[in-house]
């Protein structure tokens, strides 16, 4: 509505400017209200750094139960769901791989789908930083797929450093996925070196990681304008400490 808006009233203020109008109408309406509105309308919310410690130790030790979210289908009819016992937050996390991913978002300040797409040769955790180079997303007709256009503007790149709790993330993190590789090599010779590989170490979609983090937050009480974008506005207010240089 504000983008139309703004067009139609250059559109007019030109036609007043060349005397076919004496004034601009658009000047003196109003936005409609969305009183029906549904869902989240208001975009992702700023979080607290208080919020942002309990989240990050919320997705590794809460005990409170986590529920699977229920589809529009079982909402619609009503009808009570075959019962049975929801993991915590923290297991669900755990199987989920969600902790880490959840950290990483926290401390770097990147797009969920840049945080999939990372290589591990993204990552130089002796000189403590991180080059962002690619981003997962779904293409029509070939599935998930790993990008890297240099004039993406949603993928800008660059170097950032990394707080020290990522840091100690990402150590623990090659370990475990050194001794998974060893227990459950991956299958096939152009496998990526993901950061955050799926269980048979493929891409990870961003909108099934994000359906995810929905369970949790629900689970947490979190409100629902508390999306994986408010991570990346905290960490863009809470880290212009860090050393940033684009390329």
């Amino acid at each position: 509505m504000r983008m139309g808006r703004n067009v139609l009233s250059g559109m007019f203020r030109y036609a007043v400017r060349k005397d076919a109008l004496s004034v601009n109408p658009v000047r003196e309406s109003q936005l409609a209200q969305n009183i029906e509105a549904k869902g989240r309308t208001g975009g992702a919310r700023d979080i607290t750094v208080d919020e942002l410690r309990t989240i990050l130790a919320a997705v590794r030790t809460s005990h409170l139960p986590c529920p699977r979210k229920l589809s529009r289908a079982e909402r619609t009819r009503g009808k009570p769901v075959k019962s049975y016992t929801p993991p915590t937050v923290a297991e669900f996390c755990e199987s989920a791989d969600l902790a880490d991913w959840v950290t990483v978002l926290a401390g770097t300040g990147l797009r969920r789908s840049q945080v999939l797409g990372l290589l591990w040769s993204d990552i130089n955790l002796d000189a403590r930083t991180l080059r962002t180079t690619g981003k997962v997303v779904r293409v029509k007709g070939k599935g998930l797929v790993r990008v890297a256009n240099d004039n993406d503007p949603k993928n800008r790149k660059g170097v950032i450093a990394l707080p020290d709790f990522v840091v100690e993330t990402l150590k623990r993190r090659r370990k475990a996925l050194a001794a998974r590789k060893l227990a459950s090599p991956p299958k096939g010779e152009d496998t990526l070196d993901l950061v955050f590989p799926s269980t048979m170490w493929t891409l990870r979609d961003p909108q099934n990681v994000g359906h995810e983090w929905q369970r949790v937050r629900d689970a947490l009480g979190i409100p629902d304008d508390v999306t994986p974008h408010s991570f990346r506005v905290l960490s863009q207010r809470s880290w212009t400490t860090r050393a940033c240089r684009p390329e």
